[in-house]
């Protein structure tokens, strides 16, 4: 099948293409476990795991690297369905009847930016796109709102910052000037993958 794109879709691919590169590529820098600066490993950790979450909707857009936006609509069977959250696609997830997007969508990548898409073409665009990337692995999930402690490079503490959602921790992490040091007000709680709860008193616990 022969796929065509708008100049401005290929200049956001690739774009997306970058984002994830770049990201591969700071998970090797190495710092200590328990200091959480820009490139720390705690910091990377809780920027994989504060990624948006692209696979809930794999049976409708089928592609792990993004998630339509809430609401849309779908065609099953000639019936037009609005879905405005994920109980509506828990309701969905067991249809065998072939599933219809109603164009155009937004779609949310990894890193909470957005693309509007017009039709199948340009989501096909997309799907093969994902196929040539390494899907991000997310562990745990965060319980909001935790808070961190804002340090300067004389270990004085010069602000605090409450995240109330995965968006919100994400942009604050990627956006993290050097020469600023974060603290975690424990316990906070993650879910972990089987669904178990847990309360975390430390750094090492994650």
């Amino acid at each position: 099948m022969k796929i065509f794109t708008s100049p401005i879709l290929v200049i956001l691919l690739m774009s997306f293409v970058f984002f994830s590169c770049q990201k591969e590529e700071s998970e090797f820098i190495d710092t200590p476990i328990d200091t959480i600066t820009a490139n720390s490993v705690l910091s990377i950790l809780l920027q994989n795991a504060s990624q948006n979450s692209g696979s809930i909707d794999d049976f409708i857009d089928g592609t792990p690297c993004s998630s339509i936006q809430f609401p849309y609509q779908v065609i099953i069977n000639g019936q037009t369905i609005t879905i405005t959250d994920v109980t509506d696609l828990a309701d969905l997830a067991n249809t065998t009847s072939p599933i219809t997007i109603v164009f155009p969508i937004t779609v949310v990548f990894e890193d909470f930016s957005t693309l509007v898409v017009n039709n199948q073409q340009e989501l096909d665009a997309l799907v093969i796109l994902c196929q040539s990337l390494d899907d991000s692995i997310s562990c745990l999930d965060i319980v909001y709102p935790i808070t961190f402690f804002i340090f300067n490079s004389n270990n004085e503490q010069t602000g605090t910052v409450v995240i109330t959602s995965d968006a919100q921790l994400f942009i604050f992490l990627t956006t993290l000037e050097d020469g600023v040091f974060l603290a975690i007000d424990y316990p906070i709680t993650v879910i972990l993958s089987d669904g178990t709860s847990v309360v975390v008193t430390s750094n090492n616990q994650l």
